[in-house]
Order: C-alpha cells, then sequence, then structure tokens
C-alpha cells in the first residue's frame, strides 16, 4: 500500500510539471515586416528644446560605451537615434547555474515636442551570439531556428526554442523600462536648477 501511494504521488507529480513549468507568454509588438518594435510616447513638463536637451543629456551620461553610437542629432526637428547594445544577457543550464549569451544591439528613436517626447527601439538583433545561437537572431522571431547551432532535431529545437524564450525576456526586461528611465532624468532635470 505504500509503495502505491508513493507511486501515485509520482505519476501525479510528473504529470502536473509540464503544466506548473511552462513559461509565461512574450508579448512583442511587431512592425509591418514582423521585427520586434518598443514605442511609447510620454508626457512631461517642458519646451521641446528642452526636452530634447534633456534627452541628449541622458544618452550621453548613460551610455558612455563605445559600442553607443549617436547616428542621427537633428536638433532643428527635436530628434536623434543613438545605437547601442544590451547588456549580456543568460540562459540557464541547471538549477542556480547559468551561462553568458552575448548581447543584442538595437536603434533608439527620440523625438521631442512641447509637453511630450516619443521613443522608438526597433532593429533589436542579436549581435553575439553563444554556443546555441549565432549572432543575427532578430527579438521579433519567435523560433529563429537558421540561427541555432548544432543539430536539428526534436529535442535540440525545443532546448534551443527555451533558451530563445529566455533571452527574449531578459532583452524585453532592459528595453521596455527605457522609456520611464529618459521620463525620470527629464523630469527631474526639468525642476533641477543649480
Amino acid at each position: 500500500m505504500k509503495y502505491l501511494f508513493y507511486l501515485l504521488l509520482m505519476v501525479s507529480a510528473t504529470s502536473c510539471a509540464p503544466t506548473l513549468l511552462k513559461e509565461a507568454p512574450i508579448t512583442i509588438e511587431k512592425d509591418e515586416n514582423g521585427m520586434a518594435i518598443i514605442e511609447k510616447v510620454i508626457s512631461v513638463p517642458g519646451t521641446k528644446d528642452e526636452i530634447y536637451k534633456y534627452g541628449r543629456e541622458y544618452i550621453y551620461l548613460n551610455y558612455p560605451s563605445g559600442k553607443s553610437v549617436m547616428q542621427l542629432d537633428d536638433a532643428a526637428n527635436h530628434t536623434f537615434i543613438v545605437k547601442a547594445n544590451t547588456h549580456t544577457v543568460y540562459y540557464s543550464i541547471g538549477p542556480n547555474k547559468s551561462v553568458p549569451n552575448g548581447y543584442f544591439g538595437y536603434a533608439t528613436k527620440f523625438e521631442a515636442q512641447d509637453g511630450k517626447f516619443k521613443i522608438q527601439v526597433r532593429s533589436i538583433v542579436q549581435e553575439e551570439g553563444s554556443s546555441y545561437i549565432r549572432p543575427g537572431a532578430e527579438l521579433g522571431n519567435d523560433k529563429p531556428y537558421q540561427y541555432f547551432t548544432g543539430g536539428t532535431d526534436l529535442y535540440r529545437a525545443a532546448e534551443e526554442t527555451k533558451r530563445w524564450h529566455s533571452t527574449r525576456k531578459q532583452v524585453l526586461d532592459q528595453l521596455n523600462d527605457m522609456p520611464e528611465r529618459f521620463e525620470k532624468y527629464i523630469k527631474k532635470a526639468s525642476t533641477t536648477k543649480w
């Protein structure tokens, strides 16, 4: 009887495990070409000149890396575009163990108007790969099998899809709060006088 109880317990635990371990779906907005895009309009105090100036200040203070490049700086239209990279992302290879999975490059377009700004992040592409995925995978690609290294058997594809899911979530976590970081800086800068 004791063994029957343990057997039933193990069967029920293993049958529930896939449901319990299933990851939540990731929602990624996509443009007309199916590429990932993050776009937000945020209201802040100030004229378009002030908001543009504070947006540029934020970039210079927070993107000092040589890998960050101002690609366009149009003061007349209060717009700039910056190419930058995410921090390194990781994927799990077991309990409490993860390995680096490279980083993603992206372009951020900032446009200022009186009382608001718009941020658009696009061209989010893996720049440096890892042992399981080659560079070039675009964040909006749900299953970028063409970038997977190694075999194409079903087990390998399923494992790499899980890793890709984890990678995408980390990149989105880094990029989704960018507009709010700009907002916080601009609001503080507009009220701080020295």
